[in-house]
């Protein structure tokens, strides 16, 4: 903002005279902000009320519609402690039998305590008994398998993640020095088993000529390697195993280019990159205050290949030389190119750098994993390709053993080492007959039966139609509707606020924060007045719960059922439910709704669905899309949001006008100044002439 001096020579507040000269713009202005400000409040309050609304209409009206939300049944047995039951909508009423033989449980395997020293998750298989190359575990849970071969480099902690692939939960507690491993559901579908075996010379061969085409060092891959290897030993369709080994090779083998690409091209720039005389220079420089020669030279030997090193790689990670690697995997290197650009004659020094290009090694490697896969799945289908542990169990080491799924509990002077707790189906009597299940929540004839405990003698159960939900039900919607019909008449006939107009600046600073929220709350309130939507939606909500029903010939409405409003006019439409012990004004009334629901509750099922469709109806109605507003919504956005819009432009305009009429003032009371200026200049002059 310019910074202007004013009324030096006439003495006069300028700028206070041009602010009351600009005043009537000002005020002019003010009433379009105002206008625009009370837009933004309506906006608000509409918005506000909208939200409440539309929850209304899809939540308590949407479900009153749907008989379904009628028809739940309850239900109340003779011992809770032992067996829960609830009921679906289907449940047959009546009474049922329920006697409890066996709970269902998972399967548990505690080892025995790990006394070797040292022992972790990190403590290599091979080291404690485990035939490195030769020793495989299977894990089998349910449906789900895997395998675990043992290499030189196999740990307990592998181990632990391989029964964890397999669905089980399993750790090893270092304090109590013990393995804890269970199904992660019950039953005996979930039963698993843990055993071991050594695979023949023909499966070792057969299983490392599939692990030679993928890279096993990679933790993911060896997972994904195992899973499918235990699937091509099944007869069946092994497609899907078949293509991810494929796939694992291709990956490797492209990564394995990227490696010799990468080293071929860092070998080039070792020979042609060299520091510059400048660099060899300042590193000489740092270590010239080393006084002994030989340490010196030392240094500044190490730190020439070290700045030298930190050249080569940033070269290598330049986009450059990047783009020439993932040229070179796609291409491939010949041996002719590699030799002429490194000067080598000996073919196994130009076998560290040459490949093939990417389309003949996909080729070739899927050409070689094909075959390798055919000959593994043969070696499988022979059985030759793993036999099982005889003898003692290298599992011993592990304070575990051969785990086979069992029936029966066994402890550790069973097993010799580890407790087992045998997986188990519930077995209920469910009305005479016995039904068996993978869990303690059985469903069955729509009730979901929870067992707690053994039964000594049958828990009976009673199925009725539940009355109580439906009457909270129409309660609840009684009151939401309430609440919102209570705040739309609030608003409606809210008084009026002639003479409250936003706040200025100026007003603000001489009023106090509570005096302005009183200010703008009297505002707020009155903003809906009377408003034509408003009216519009109150109207149709209230016109359609006082429709009527036709049932058997027969007219009902909610009054029929009790469901009206109060005789007090100044309610303005507000529902009470007669009878209801929780309405102060018609709580000694009789309750012919919940008669009604006791009596004839699919009578009350179609009155309330009916107008409840004719509220839901209307709602809908007044959300349709129009040219003035969007869909779901109950007031004109559109139209508030273009008034918005062009009462933003008004606004800039009138701030350009008052921006330049401002201008214009302070041009002329500058050129007054000026000219005052000139005639006390010469008023001064014609003094001194005079001898003044």
């Amino acid at each position: 903002m310019a910074v202007r001096l004013t009324g030096m020579i006439s003495g006069l507040d300028t700028d206070a005279v041009i602010q009351e000269l600009v005043k009537a713009q000002k005020s002019k202005n003010k009433k379009t902000t105002d206008k625009k400000q009370l837009l933004e409040w309506k906006q608000e309050k509409w918005k506000e009320l909208n939200t409440k609304l539309y929850k209304l209409y899809t939540g308590t009206v949407s479900n009153l519609r749907l008989q379904k939300n009628y028809l739940t049944k309850k239900a109340v047995g003779s011992d809770d402690t032992k067996v829960s039951i609830t009921a679906q909508k289907d449940a047959p009423e009546g009474s049922h039998q329920v006697s409890v033989k066996q709970l269902a449980s998972a399967q548990y395997v505690t080892s025995g305590k790990i006394t070797t020293d040292g022992f972790s998750e990190k403590t290599k298989l091979a080291d404690i008994g485990f035939a490195a190359g030769s020793s495989v575990i299977t894990i089998k849970n349910g449906d789900e398998e895997q395998q675990l071969g043992v290499s030189s480099n196999t740990t307990v902690g592998d181990f632990l993640t391989a029964c964890k692939s397999a669905g089980l939960n399993a750790s090893y507690d270092s304090r109590q020095k013990r393995f804890f491993i269970s199904s992660a559901s019950s039953g005996v579908e979930n039963a698993f088993s843990i055993t071991t075996g050594n695979y023949t010379a023909q499966g070792a061969a057969a299983k490392a000529d599939i692990e030679k085409l993928v890279n096993m060092s990679v933790s993911s891959t060896a997972s994904s390697v195992n899973s499918c290897l235990v699937s091509l030993q099944k007869n069946g369709d092994t497609a899907q195993a078949e293509e991810q080994l494929i796939k694992l090779a291709k990956e490797n083998s492209n990564a394995d280019a990227t490696a010799k690409a990468t080293k071929y091209y860092n070998e080039i720039l070792k020979r042609n990159t060299s520091l510059e005389e400048e660099e060899i220079k300042k590193i000489e420089e740092k270590h010239a205050s080393i006084e002994n020669e030989e340490e010196r030279a030392e240094k500044i030997a190490e730190a020439k290949q070290k700045e030298l090193d930190a050249k080569i790689n940033s070269k290598l990670n330049s986009a450059e030389y990047q783009a020439k690697i993932k040229e070179a995997v796609a291409n491939g290197l010949s041996e002719s190119d590699v030799a002429s650009e490194l000067g080598l004659t000996d073919a196994s020094e130009t076998a560290e750098y040459t490949f093939a290009d990417q389309a003949a090694r996909d080729l070739t490697v899927e050409t070689a994993m094909k075959s390798a896969i055919a000959n593994y799945k043969a070696v499988y289908a022979d059985g030759g390709g793993a036999t099982k542990t005889s003898g003692t169990s290298p599992l011993a080491a592990l304070g575990l053993g051969e785990i086979a799924a069992s029936d029966e509990d066994k402890s550790a002077s069973d097993t010799g080492s580890y407790t087992y707790v045998a997986a188990k189906n519930s077995i209920i009597n469910y009305n005479g007959v016995e039904l068996e299940d993978s869990s303690n929540t059985v469903s069955v004839n729509g009730l979901t039966i929870a067992i707690k405990g053994i039964t000594d003698t049958p828990v009976s159960c009673s199925i009725s139609r539940d009355t109580d939900s439906a009457y909270n039900m129409i309660k609840d919607f009684v009151k939401e509707y309430n609440e919102i019909l209570k705040e739309m008449n609030t608003l409606y006939y809210a008084g009026s606020a002639r003479g409250y107009n936003p706040l200025s600046d100026d007003e603000r600073e001489s009023m106090s924060d509570d005096q302005i929220e009183k200010w703008e709350a009297k505002i707020k309130d009155s903003l809906l007045r009377r408003d034509t939507s408003l009216g519009n939606v109150t109207n149709a909500m209230k016109n359609a719960l006082q429709k009527s029903v036709t049932v058997k010939g027969k007219n009902y409405s909610l009054a029929s059922l009790g469901i009206q409003t109060s005789t007090d006019y100044t309610e303005k439409g507000l529902l009470h439910i007669m009878g209801d012990a929780e309405d102060p004004l018609y709580k000694d009334h009789n309750n012919k709704l919940q008669q009604a629901l006791t009596e004839d509750p699919d009578l009350v099922m179609e009155v309330m669905c009916g107008v409840a469709k004719e509220l839901y109806s209307a709602m809908a109605d007044k959300m349709k899309k129009t040219s003035m507003s969007s869909a779901l919504t109950f007031y004109n956005d559109k139209e508030i949001e273009n008034q918005i819009k062009t009462l933003n432009k008004r606004i800039s305009k009138d701030e350009t006008a008052l921006k330049n009429l401002e201008d214009k003032y302070y041009s002329q009371f500058s050129k007054m100044e000026t000219a005052l200026a000139k005639l006390q200049q010469q008023q001064s002059s014609l003094a001194g002439l005079l001898g003044g």
